[in-house]
């Protein structure tokens, strides 16, 4: 019996850019999608996922856009981006 989502995140406190308050939520991904945002996605009976991660005490949110970067250099020092990637920066 396959698992209709590859990985549900639980619990997260839910940041998701449209200016509402942050709330408490389950988001589950299929491949590199999310494919459900709910409030009770982390009840394996329930839902079957391949993979859970408990992410309580954490905040989930998008991806920031870095709008004024001077990163033309920091790929050359830095392959990895970790700065950025470690500041939640996913498009610069």
């Amino acid at each position: 019996m396959n698992a209709p989502f590859d990985l549900v995140l639980e619990h997260a406190t839910l940041v998701d850019g449209s200016g509402a308050p942050p709330r408490t939520a389950d988001v589950a991904l299929c491949g590199d999608r999310i494919a459900a945002v709910a409030g009770a996605l982390h009840e394996p009976a329930k839902v079957r996922a391949k993979a859970r991660l408990d992410l309580a005490g954490k905040v989930l949110a998008p991806g920031f856009i870095d709008v004024h970067a001077h990163g033309e250099l920091e790929p050359l020092a830095d392959t990895s981006a970790a700065g950025k990637i470690n500041s939640g920066v996913t498009t610069e």
